[in-house]
């Protein structure tokens, strides 16, 4: 099944560590590292709704097609 790799920054393009991304259609989370990077493994193809939600940060969420393997990149602002 196809992974969704990518990385959470701010608004000054610094990464932004211990963000909860989550795909709930597809059952799965990741936490972001201290670089903002994250890997979600396993994420089924079609339409899903991805959250990603962070304490400092305002709740981003986006529409992802997937049909393979995926990179992103999101800003989250305050």
């Amino acid at each position: 099944m196809p992974r969704i790799t990518g990385r959470i920054v701010d608004d000054h393009n610094n990464p932004v560590e211990n963000a909860t991304i989550t795909i709930p259609t597809a059952g799965v989370f990741a936490l972001s590292d201290d670089r903002g990077n994250f890997e979600i493994e396993n994420v089924s193809p079609g339409d899903h709704m991805i959250f990603v939600v962070h304490r400092n940060f305002q709740k981003f969420e986006a529409d992802l097609s997937m049909i393979d393997d995926l990179f992103v990149s999101f800003e989250l602002d305050r």
